[in-house]
């Protein structure tokens, strides 16, 4: 599966380099990803991709801008989203025998 965040800066001055982490849950067995933004200017957002396992209740993913706390940041309890435990059910189309 392919997850997408979109990191916003609110803030009035631009942000530096920071990265961005991916926990796909720890009961996917898969580790933490990241990606890095060079810039980020005030008032602007990027799209940042991670490829992963499907979303399940028991392993629902997490991203984090700015994990490390690089960034001179007002509110840091913003920075991060789990996706809820009621995470779209994936079903297979049936098919013709």
């Amino acid at each position: 599966s392919v997850y997408t965040a979109v990191i916003r800066n609110t803030g009035a001055t631009a942000a530096g380099a920071f990265a961005v982490s991916f926990a796909p849950g720890a009961a996917s067995g898969v580790g933490v990803r990241t990606r890095r933004v060079a810039r980020l200017a005030a008032h602007t957002g990027t799209q940042v991709s991670f490829l992963g396992p499907a979303c399940t209740a028991a392993s629902a993913p997490t991203v984090t801008a700015d994990p490390a706390g690089q960034v001179d940041d007002s509110n840091p309890r913003n920075n991060s989203l789990t996706v809820p435990g009621s995470c779209p059910s994936l079903t297979t189309p049936a098919t013709a025998p």
